[in-house]
């Protein structure tokens, strides 16, 4: 087994556990702490949990899905071939919308739990 697949692969189970984390904080009300709060933050007990989940839940679905599709998309292209340019304006598109996911979780952290 090639790492490119095993890789595709981890991309794609990483994209799956971060929608389904994105649903589990919708339901339950908690946020997870190491997925989209940093572990070193402390959340203030008069933090805006629900306003933090309501900005937070469709941002992560959505770079949880898209990364999902990067890795199956990956993972097609490693067994079959034929979609190198297609992967690769997936991939750009992945990582823009990783640092924008990244610039939303660092104001959301400012704004709903510090």
């Amino acid at each position: 087994m090639s790492v490119d697949i095993l890789l595709d692969l981890f991309l794609a189970l990483c994209g799956a556990y971060l929608a389904y984390s994105a649903y589990e904080m919708k339901k339950t009300g908690e946020i997870k702490t190491g997925v989209m709060v940093s572990k070193n933050i402390t959340i203030k007990p008069d933090a805006d949990k629900a306003g933090f989940i309501a900005y937070m839940f469709p941002r992560t679905v959505l770079v949880g899905v898209l990364t999902f599709i990067c890795g199956c998309i990956g993972l097609v292209n490693d067994f079959y071939g034929g979609l190198s340019n297609i992967f690769l304006g997936i991939v750009a598109v992945f990582f823009v919308a990783i640092i924008l996911y990244g610039v939303f979780v660092s104001k959301a952290q400012k704004k709903y739990l510090q």
